[in-house]
């Protein structure tokens, strides 16, 4: 089949972005949702939700990560570009022991993924509400 400009202008830069340093670009099939407490609560694999995002507890390689997915209607290279000088600022950023660490990051249309560090004691919030 044939490909637009668009097309393989998002494909040469996903091929680019795939040899950066950083910040590991990963393959969506290394993901997975983890609905295995969906049995007990539908939305037990939901951990959060805002405008444009959901964070979903998920699996990568068999270990346990949030993986927060962006939803967008038109990604573009540029898009794409954005998105990952992004996730290395809060990859940067994640370098201290007591912030939560990214593992990579995914792109699979019309998703843009965060893959991060779970946090198996829950929010900060949660962690607050119980102190008192």
């Amino acid at each position: 089949y044939l490909m637009t400009d668009a097309a393989q202008e998002l494909a040469s830069t996903m091929e680019l972005l795939s040899e950066a340093p950083n910040v590991d670009f990963l393959h969506f099939g290394l993901l997975s949702i983890d609905t295995t407490l969906a049995h007990d609560h539908p939305s037990a694999y939901v951990l959060g939700c805002g405008g444009a995002a959901k964070v979903y507890r998920g699996r990568l390689r068999g270990e346990p990560v949030a993986i927060k997915m962006i939803w967008a209607v038109d990604i573009t290279a540029e898009v794409v570009v954005q998105f990952r000088a992004e996730v290395t600022m809060l990859a940067k950023l994640a370098r201290h022991p007591s912030v939560v660490q990214v593992k990579g990051f995914s792109v699979m249309p019309p998703a843009l993924c965060v893959v991060m560090e779970l946090c198996s004691k829950g929010s900060l919030l949660e962690l607050l509400q119980d102190l008192r």
